[in-house]
């Protein structure tokens, strides 16, 4: 499998980045037996590698970089904040237990006890949202309390319409704007928009 990323002066991107020769280009040995399956983190890393090759070609320019409607391009970064990987409660964080995933720096941990993750129900406390909106689905003020499915699920809801959780963006949008660059997706459906489709095209005539 080939990934790489392309600009319409120079297709694939080749050249020095300090004193090592680099190119946009990836190939990868998908399957069990060789790397396994294409993953987001992969995606990640050629584009942590791409972006100074870009910078290198073109000095002082802005890329917008586009990618398709695939999951990969969409997934979030490891510490990102969704409210579906938290939990209710409150909940020690152990640094040795990898099931517990990520977190990003915040003020969602017990200021006396920093390992102390303080669940859905402490931020809405923290925020002074519990009182107002949570109400309204009969959630009640204490989260030991709340025993039923659903009700977590309301809690859920809550938090993903706040602002910086509505806000998340994906890994690769983090890399890209946090590079002084643009990230833009490819309307969905639409695969004469992409530019893939017209390399394969020009690939078609040499074939």
């Amino acid at each position: 499998m080939i990934s790489e990323f392309q600009c319409p002066c120079h297709g694939t991107m080749r050249g020095y980045v300090g004193d090592q020769y680099k190119t946009s280009r990836v190939i990868f040995y998908p399957g069990a037996q060789y790397e396994g399956n294409w993953k987001s983190s992969h995606m990640c890393a050629q584009l942590a590698d791409g972006i100074p090759l870009f910078n290198a070609i073109h000095p002082n320019a802005v890329a917008v970089f586009l990618f398709d409607q695939s999951s990969n391009h969409k997934a979030y970064p490891e510490d990102a904040l969704l409210a579906q990987n938290m939990n209710l409660c409150a909940i020690e964080v152990k640094d040795s237990d990898s099931g517990q995933g990520k977190f990003c720096d915040s003020s969602f941990y017990n200021k006396k006890y920093r390992k102390y993750f303080i669940g859905l129900c402490g931020i809405l406390q923290q925020r002074s949202i519990y009182r107002n909106e949570a109400e309204r689905y009969s959630l009640k003020r204490s989260c030991n309390n709340v025993a039923t499915a659903d009700s977590r699920s309301y809690t859920i809801h809550i938090m993903e319409r706040q602002p910086d959780f509505a806000n998340q963006k994906s890994a690769l949008e983090e890399i890209v704007e946090g590079s002084g660059h643009k990230f833009e997706l490819y309307p969905k459906y639409h695969c004469e928009c992409n530019w893939i489709e017209r390399y394969w095209g020009a690939a078609k005539k040499e074939a």
